[in-house]
């Protein structure tokens, strides 16, 4: 028998399809605020870019990379959970934390199991969990940290502790946020365009058939696997992602643009790729249209060249590193010229020679 948290036809979580749209512009939205957008990318890409990163600054960005992502899921369940029933759910800390590692685990962030929680007004006042591969321990942290604080109201921070086979002990603390960071963080909203491409969809959930034909879910592990491949994937909030390289921007200097290309052309060229996303107009749609990346309307090979256009790309320098990696694996360059711009309309142009 089917799991009742499955589609009965396409076999994708119910979950996913009532809380976002694959929208046939090339971006992910939540259904019940259109404007918050969610990227669908290999999980192993979130940490390993910032780690990259940390290494050609020499220092560690993982406070920016906290914040912002705590800063984010905070005010998304602000604003979409009224205050009385998070209220409620601080008063009922193992339901809740139920329900969101339920909703985690169809996401791909991995598994968390209830621990205990304490909540007297004091500065003992702390929730324990245990998580089980993390789709990126740091992200996972302030996910908690953040939600926590919506429930209670209280600010807090976040410490994990390993207990082996990729397992970790979080602990929420209340009442202390030394970040600094709050009120500098501002979010980007693309301007969006119709493209005329129409997905063909799951008649049932309303899901692009593509979606799980290419993927599948194991909730029980809190994975999302590419079907082919076995890589790991995660759905996770644009605008907390993006808010990074903005904070990383105001801090380090008009650098950080080139090197979140160069981090994210270096993971494309390190990792192993069931297909060349630059063979044909084809895969570069469905690969970038299913992770939430924008719709390619122009591509053309000249000589090596690749010139092609982008609509509605909510990250432009990443998707400019993840092309810029592929150019160079399919030509085999060891390093490509790469130019692009962001037009008037948003369009996203890039020449890779």
């Amino acid at each position: 028998m089917r799991s009742p948290f499955f589609c009965g036809e396409c076999g994708t979580p119910l979950y996913i399809g009532k809380v976002h749209v694959w929208k046939d512009n090339g971006v992910i939205a939540h259904a019940v605020k259109p404007y918050d957008h969610v990227i669908f990318l290999e999980s192993e890409n979130i940490d390993r870019i910032f780690q990259i990163i940390d290494e050609m600054l020499g220092f560690s960005v993982q406070n920016i990379v906290k914040e912002c992502t705590r800063r984010g899921n905070r005010m998304f369940m602000e604003t979409n959970i009224p205050k009385p029933v998070r209220r409620a759910f601080s008063r009922l800390p193992r339901f809740s934390s139920q329900i969101i590692g339920l909703t985690g685990r169809m996401l791909g962030y991995g598994c968390t199991d209830y621990v205990g929680y304490r909540l007297k007004g004091d500065d003992a006042d702390c929730l324990v969990q245990v998580v089980h591969h993390p789709y990126s321990l740091t992200s996972i942290m302030a996910d908690a940290l953040g939600v926590t604080e919506s429930f209670t109201g209280n600010d807090g921070e976040a410490e994990s502790l390993p207990l082996g086979e990729d397992s970790y002990l979080i602990v929420i603390r209340l009442g202390c946020h030394p970040s600094g960071l709050e009120e500098r963080l501002h979010l980007y909203q693309p301007v969006l365009k119709d493209t005329g491409f129409r997905f063909k969809r799951c008649s049932r959930c309303g899901l692009p058939q593509e979606l799980s034909n290419n993927y599948s879910w194991d909730l029980k592990k809190g994975f999302i696997l590419n079907r082919r491949t076995s890589r790991r994937m995660v759905l996770t909030g644009f605008n907390n992602y993006e808010a990074v390289f903005q904070e990383l921007e105001k801090e380090i200097g008009e650098e950080i643009p080139q090197m979140i290309i160069d981090a994210q052309r270096r993971f494309v060229r390190e990792s192993q790729w069931e297909e060349n996303w630059l063979e044909s107009e084809e895969v570069l749609r469905r690969n970038l249209m299913l992770r939430g990346l924008g719709f390619p309307s122009f591509l053309q090979w000249n000589n090596g060249t690749a010139s092609l256009s982008i609509l509605n790309c909510l990250i432009p320098k990443q998707v400019v590193g993840i092309l810029q990696g592929f150019h160079e694996l399919k030509t085999g360059k060891e390093k490509s010229d790469c130019s692009w711009d962001l037009s008037e309309e948003g369009d996203l142009n890039i020449t890779l020679s």
